[in-house]
Formats: structure tokens, sequence, C-alpha cells
């Protein structure tokens, strides 16, 4: 579950001029760590950027604990 500053700020993210989005256009991003407080994060960020851009990133995930997991990214 994405709380509502959480929120604003990967849709900062996602809107700045700052980052080149499409340079990761079509890849495969592992992210270790993935239940992390930075790992979560990361891994929302992508998951967004697919949704709005619609980028195709493959997003491999490294986690320990499968509840945790399930918790944080709503599965």
């Amino acid at each position: 579950m994405i709380d509502c500053v959480t929120q604003e700020d990967l849709n900062s993210l996602i809107n700045t001029d700052f980052v080149n989005w499409e340079r990761i256009r079509n890849s495969s991003i592992l992210v270790t760590g993935a239940t992390g407080q930075i790992g979560s994060e990361i891994v929302k960020l992508l998951i967004i950027l697919n949704e709005t851009k619609k980028l195709n990133i493959k997003i491999i995930a490294l986690i320990r604990n499968e509840e945790k997991a399930n918790i944080i990214f709503d599965s």
C-alpha cells in the first residue's frame, strides 16, 4: 500500500525533466533487498513507471520474506 506522501514523491520523480526514463525502456532491473526501505521504494517507482509511461521494464525483486513482500506490494 502506498500512502499519499509516498505517492506524491513518486509522482514528482516520474514527472521530473531531470531523469530521462526512456533510457530504461525494455530493460530488466534487479533490485536486491526489495522489502527493505530503499529497495521497496525503488520497486514501487519502477511499477508506477511501467503503469504510467508503459516502459516495459522487467522487475526482478529479490526478497527473503514472501509474507512481508505481499504486504508491501499488495500481492
